[in-house]
Order: structure tokens, then sequence, then C-alpha cells
């Protein structure tokens, strides 16, 4: 993988958002946005959710954490940030290098979703 080059310092700085178990209770699209806006910033790698589907209501059903490349291929997430974010690490764990982060690809492209929001996409429209 070759488009991803992580932020300078990008471990610390996501290390300094305390993203342990942010989401070990759920989230919404709007807490994705936030959160992962933050993790953008710090690292500059683009990470979204994918839902089932997006309704009236907003985003619902089960989802998934993706990396986007440039082109909008959507990979799996790796590397611990999943983990992190649920609180199903050992509070002394360092997170893996956002590097390890970007999985394989998932055959999924934003163009083939639908946008909800900046971090949100949804397979389905209702």
């Amino acid at each position: 993988m070759t488009w991803y080059t992580p932020a300078p310092r990008a471990l610390e700085h996501v290390t300094q958002l305390d993203l342990r178990g942010l989401f070990a209770d759920g989230y919404t699209s709007e807490d994705v946005d936030e959160v992962m806006g933050a993790v953008g910033k710090a690292t500059g790698l683009y990470v979204v959710c994918g839902w089932d589907y997006v309704d009236q209501w907003g985003a619902g059903g089960s989802s998934d954490f993706y990396a986007v490349s440039p082109d909008g291929r959507l990979h799996h997430l790796g590397g611990g940030l999943c983990a992190l974010l649920n609180g199903d690490t050992d509070p002394s764990e360092i997170p893996d290098t956002p590097e390890s982060w970007v999985g394989t690809d998932s055959g999924l492209t934003t163009s083939a979703l639908h946008a909800v929001t900046p971090y949100n996409y949804a397979r389905e429209q209702h």
C-alpha cells in the first residue's frame, strides 16, 4: 500500500485524543463525524463508517469502519483502532501505528454508497 503516508507524529497525536472506549456503548453518525474528523486531522487518514441504510431519521443498522484511499476505495480497518474505540484493549496498550489501520480492499467505493455526512456512508437509502 503506497497511498497513505501518516502525518508527522500521528501516533502521538492519536494517543493524545484519548479514544479508548468512546464507542463502547454505541455511536451515532454525529459521534463518528466528531471522532473521525479528529482522527483524520491527527493522522491524515480518512476513516469513515459504512452503515446498512439511511432514512429520514439518519444512518442505521449494522456498521463497519473503513480507511478511504484517494480514489474512493474503502479498505477494511485494521491495526486495533476499532478495538481502541470499543474499549477492547488494555489501558496500558499503545494503539498500533496508523499505517497498520489500512487493511484489505473491501470492494466498496464511496461513489457506490450514499453519502450521509462527511464521515458516514450508507449502502441503502430508504
